[in-house]
């Protein structure tokens, strides 16, 4: 192998060294620096990077250097680096591009491999609404509390004085579907609530165990 500075002949240790000695090494760096004076400049290479928005790679192909030079001398200039959000801010993907994001992204937090994951609680509390006469209990719930709000005793299904948005009746299930299922179309398990009182009775302690089975006159008062 022969040496990139001082050209004499010598045995490598690694397959990627160059130099002879660190002291070629730091010679050769020193006489590449020389040719480079714009990386001393510290107002130029903060135009190039802040103001005109380059990357450290287009500037290292601009001078001719490694990125890693780039680097270097913007921290002891004192240059900092922008985010990488701040650094794609304006650009436009191609075509090409968002597919290929969208089919590595496909599946990707499906199932077990989402953090949220709960052991399919979704389907446990889903698939007994589907299963028996569902549409009929709700509708038996609606009469039984005469379309008012069991807690509040709020006309539900009509316009609200305020905004004339049409006020939202909600069914509850007193046992939750996910721990009983077998009582999804229980009239005793169902109570009929508005927005406000339905949203209190699932918001109104941070322990939720602790309300299970409970009225919403039972939480509140």
């Amino acid at each position: 192998m022969i040496c990139s500075y001082c050209n004499r002949e010598f045995t490598p240790k690694r397959k990627t060294q160059t130099f002879c000695s660190k002291v070629c090494n730091a010679r050769f760096q020193a006489n590449k620096l020389v040719k480079l004076p714009k990386l001393r400049d510290a107002e130029w290479l903060f135009n190039q990077y802040w103001i005109k928005k380059r990357s450290m790679r287009y500037i290292s192909r601009e001078l001719g250097c490694a990125e890693s030079r780039v680097y270097v001398f913007m921290d002891k200039l004192g240059i900092s680096r922008r985010s990488i959000s701040s650094s794609l801010e304006g650009k436009k993907r191609s075509a090409q591009h968002s597919i290929n994001l969208s089919e590595a992204a496909k599946g990707r937090w499906r199932g077990s491999n989402n953090p949220n994951w709960k052991g399919g609680l979704y389907r446990k509390t889903l698939e007994p609404r589907f299963k028996g006469d569902y549409s009929s209990w709700r509708k038996q719930i609606d009469a039984k509390y005469d379309y008012k709000c069991a807690h509040c005793g709020k006309q539900l299904g009509g316009r609200c004085n305020c905004c004339d948005q049409k006020i939202l009746s909600y069914h509850h299930h007193i046992k939750s579907v996910a721990t009983h299922p077998e009582l999804v179309t229980d009239l005793e398990n169902g109570i009929l609530l508005c927005y406000s009182c339905h949203r209190m009775l699932h918001t109104a302690y941070k322990d939720k165990r602790a309300n299970s089975g409970k009225t919403p006159t039972e939480i509140s008062g």
